[in-house]
């Protein structure tokens, strides 16, 4: 423990902030995992705004680096095209 006032309640505030960004990274962990196991398009749909949205915040408040969650958030939406265009396919397209 500090001996000023001034580490001590750095101490606390540290203590504070560090749960809860662990609590928000587990969150994040979660919310992703729920985008990986959906597997009906309308679920993986809600699933991806969910996980666009956890990133967002996460670089907002530096829980990541800003331009880490954008290639994550960028790395989802091409995981996502790919999976409605094999969801997806037109009946005139497969004659």
């Amino acid at each position: 423990m500090g001996k000023t006032r001034q580490t001590q309640k750095r101490n606390r505030q540290s203590k504070v902030l560090n749960l809860r960004n662990r609590a928000f990274k587990t969150h994040l962990k979660n919310t992703l995992k729920s985008y990986k196991e959906a597997e009906a398009p309308d679920k993986k749909a809600e699933a991806l705004r969910n996980a666009l949205s956890a990133l967002d915040k996460a670089g907002q408040r530096h829980l990541m680096h800003p331009r880490t969650a954008a290639r994550k958030k960028s790395v989802l939406a091409r995981e996502m095209n790919l999976f409605l265009k094999e969801h997806t396919t037109a009946p005139e397209a497969q004659s």
